[in-house]
């Protein structure tokens, strides 16, 4: 009689993507709180979630016969949230410790900004919500891990910071539209492996992500990257207030340009736009050293 096995308990045991522990638990990609909020009830208006990958390839010209770089974008929206989406990527000791921390502390924070409360916003307060941020943008990209651009030195070095590293770059703004209630959307960009001395042409790899939240009145973008050279990417939002590398200020929420449905997709997509464009000049740059000239291709995010 063959002996029947507990295929549960056969499986392979995953470690946690912070600490590398075991005993892992399933994690809300959204916190619990958010799905009891009235945006959740609001028959999935304005509610979606969008994946947007970019990749970067060089080909050939044929009617010019040079070399060009081509950047194709493929966008991938499905209506309503990721709400009730749960992913097994962290064990109990960070999801009930430190993590649940994050979340208490800035709930009250988010509560007030998504309402577009007359508040000023500490910042202490800022050091909350920029927490809450990074911990969203690492659990969220695993819903898109073909394009997961965040490497595990990043999520080691918010671990032991509780904040994310300087490199990042997080902007809030306010929020007044129907199309953007209760939103994320994901953009990662697939580039040939090169640094600013040299580039493979036939390697790629996902190196820069960005990362746009919508609660409520409350919108928040991140950008972080690997890529020492897309580190030296300055990219400014007029329109936008930026709250990470840290500003020694407090912010008048009252103060802070609020963002309709034309220009949240307009900012959602600038950060990509700014980025690909500053990238393909420099490997347009790059191979004309090494190859000739090289012809510019006019492709848009």
């Amino acid at each position: 009689m063959t002996k029947k096995t507990n295929n549960s308990k056969s499986q392979v045991q995953g470690h946690c993507i912070f600490c590398q522990g075991t005993g892992m638990t399933k994690q809300h990609i959204w916190p619990n709180w958010i799905s009891r909020t009235e945006l959740a009830a609001d028959d999935n208006k304005g509610q979606s979630h969008e994946r947007t990958a970019l990749d970067v390839a060089f080909g050939t010209d044929l009617s010019t016969k040079q070399t060009t770089v081509f950047i194709t974008p493929k966008t991938v929206i499905k209506q309503g949230t990721n709400l009730s989406q749960k992913l097994r990527m962290v064990c109990r000791s960070c999801n009930g410790g430190w993590m649940s921390q994050i979340e208490d502390k800035s709930k009250s924070v988010i509560l007030d900004l998504q309402s577009h409360a007359d508040i000023i916003l500490s910042v202490e307060d800022q050091r909350k919500l920029v927490a809450w941020i990074a911990l969203m943008t690492i659990i969220s990209e695993f819903t898109d891990m073909p394009y997961k651009a965040i490497p595990s030195s990043d999520r080691k070095y918010f671990y032991e910071n509780k904040i994310p590293p300087s490199n990042w770059e997080i902007w809030i703004g306010k929020y007044a539209g129907q199309e953007w209630k209760l939103r994320y959307s994901h953009k990662g960009l697939k580039t040939p492996d090169f640094d600013i001395e040299k580039f493979d042409v036939e390697k790629t790899k996902v190196q820069w992500q960005s990362s746009t939240f919508v609660v409520g009145g409350l919108m928040m973008h991140v950008i972080s990257t690997s890529c020492k050279f897309l580190q030296t990417l300055k990219i400014e939002y007029s329109r936008l207030t930026k709250i990470w590398p840290p500003i020694s200020n407090p912010i008048h929420w009252h103060d802070v340009v609020i963002h309709d449905d034309s220009s949240m997709n307009q900012g959602d997509n600038f950060s990509a736009l700014e980025t690909v464009n500053y990238l393909r000049d420099f490997l347009i740059h790059a191979s004309d050293k090494a190859n000739g000239n090289v012809a510019k291709d006019d492709t848009e995010v």
